[in-house]
């Protein structure tokens, strides 16, 4: 039997916890520091913390998991998933630590930013990087 296991979030640290820094860092730091800059007048101490949320569980939870119970470790039995930013968080886990997580699944994943429109820098930012960690093939 498979060990499912929710990790526990702070709900006002969310949003820091699970927002993807890497789309963040494709962007031009001028756009990157006016996003942040108009983020920060709502939340004055917000910062992205995607990396060291990730690290957390890469280097300190799973370790802890594997030594206390038994579970098949490896990638392809290891799998995240969430809804809302927690399937955007399991998504970037996957795209940053693919030899640690086979996969995940995302329900009504929370896209920031991914409607297209006029000056939205954002969903070209997230699809840029998921070409680039993901390979997509066609059926035929």
């Amino acid at each position: 039997m498979p060990l499912l296991q929710g990790v526990y979030n702070i709900s006002s640290e969310r949003t820091q916890d699970y927002f993807p820094q890497k789309p963040i860092d494709l962007l031009p730091v001028k756009t990157k520091d006016s996003l942040i800059k108009m983020v920060r007048s709502i939340d004055r101490d917000f910062k992205i913390n995607s990396d060291n949320y990730l690290n957390f569980i890469t280097k300190e939870l799973k370790p802890y998991v594997d030594a206390e119970y038994s579970s098949a470790i490896d990638n392809q039995n290891t799998y995240l998933a969430g809804v809302s930013m927690g399937g955007l968080i399991s998504m970037y886990a996957v795209c940053q630590y693919p030899e640690i997580f086979g996969g995940a699944i995302g329900m009504s994943t929370h896209w920031v930013g991914a409607v297209p429109s006029t000056g939205n820098p954002m969903p070209a930012a997230f699809f840029d990087y998921m070409r680039k960690k993901f390979t997509i093939t066609s059926r035929k």
